[in-house]
């Protein structure tokens, strides 16, 4: 009976560190960790300032280090002291994640328009409201001659979804293994981000449940009815105008840019996509109240053909290619905006 029960705890252990391999070599999971911090009690984060952040091993090709500066964004070359300042704001496409400094499409249309100092503040899961509160409380600080905004999908629907960072975060802070578990061991990570909701039994949850599959928008886990969405929509109109009154007290002039890196819906199918829907249905709404704006998208035909090869494998965010076409892309909209 004992030799029975030895047997069975080593052929699980076994079993265990056969199926870790497999992730480790055919399928790796992101174990990254955070390194953007709370400002406030309203879940505003932002980069950490003056901080240098190495990424996970998760994929050695994708291996790099994140360097951040005083104005709590991502340094890939030092600024130039005379140049006017530009500050971008976007969600983790724009910050260039999983990527190389020299690969991110900010810093190729930083050596492009080598005469500004482009201050990329950009934070993997902002939302629209967070492109307002970091202007609001930090563009006097930063002083930019302009404000570029690059809208991504699901922008606007994470005004109503808090980002994963902000929920899990603390559990990790909190609870020793299951930070150890979820930052070293690919078999955890999987079974958090694919199949249970393992953080609840670290949690001291009575019981804990499977994840369900769905659909989702780019950038989100949630789809909204049509009401909510429409809602979203109307925040959103809100959020720009008061987007522009920060800019416009800071002495910045701001431009919104649509990245467009998903083909654009069907009218049919945009109901529960609050993104799709504001661009197709509010045309003169920017222009109607003065806001610069560029939609993108005609130049990203490429990407909504073939986006696998766009890339990174198993994970989704753009590889070097996909980047370097949305430099491509960005640089026509940048040419007229920084003329």
């Amino acid at each position: 009976m004992k030799k029975n029960f030895v047997l069975t705890i080593i052929t699980f252990i076994l079993s265990l560190l056969v199926v870790e391999l497999f992730f480790r070599v055919f399928y790796p999971i992101n174990m990254q960790s955070w390194y953007a911090e709370r400002i406030n009690e309203n879940n505003f984060y932002t980069l950490k300032k003056n901080y240098v952040h190495k990424i996970d091993r998760w994929n050695s090709r994708y291996y790099a280090k994140y360097t951040f500066g005083e104005y709590r964004n991502r340094v890939t070359q030092p600024l130039k002291n005379k140049g006017d300042k530009i500050l971008i704001l976007g969600d983790s496409f724009t910050f260039g994640l999983y990527l190389k400094d020299k690969d991110t499409y900010i810093n190729k249309l930083q050596n492009e328009f080598s005469q500004y100092n482009f201050i990329n503040s950009s934070v993997p899961g902002w939302s629209l409201e967070d492109y307002y509160l970091f202007t609001k409380n930090y563009c006097k600080t930063i002083n930019p001659k302009k404000i570029i905004v690059i809208l991504n999908d699901g922008d606007l629907a994470r005004i109503r979804e808090p980002a994963i960072r902000k929920s899990s975060k603390s559990l990790k802070e909190k609870n020793f293994i299951y930070r150890v578990l979820i930052e070293n061991v690919m078999t955890v990570a999987f079974l958090r981000d694919k199949i249970y909701k393992i953080n609840e039994i670290f949690a001291g949850e009575k019981k804990f449940s499977l994840k369900k599959p769905q659909k989702k928008i780019q950038g989100t886990s949630i789809e909204f009815d049509k009401m909510t969405s429409q809602e979203i929509v109307n925040d959103a109109e809100k959020i720009f105008l008061d987007l522009k009154f920060v800019s416009d007290e800071c002495n910045a002039l701001l431009y919104i840019i649509n990245l467009g890196w998903t083909k654009e819906k069907n009218e049919d199918d945009i109901f529960n996509d609050p993104g799709q829907i504001f661009i197709k249905n509010n045309k003169h709404f920017f222009k109607n109240n003065l806001i610069n704006f560029y939609n993108n998208s005609k130049l990203l035909k490429d990407v909504h053909l073939n986006n696998q090869k766009f890339i990174i494998k198993n994970e989704g965010h753009p590889n070097e290619i996909g980047s370097e076409k949305i430099f491509e892309s960005l640089s026509v909209h940048f040419n007229e905006i920084l003329k």
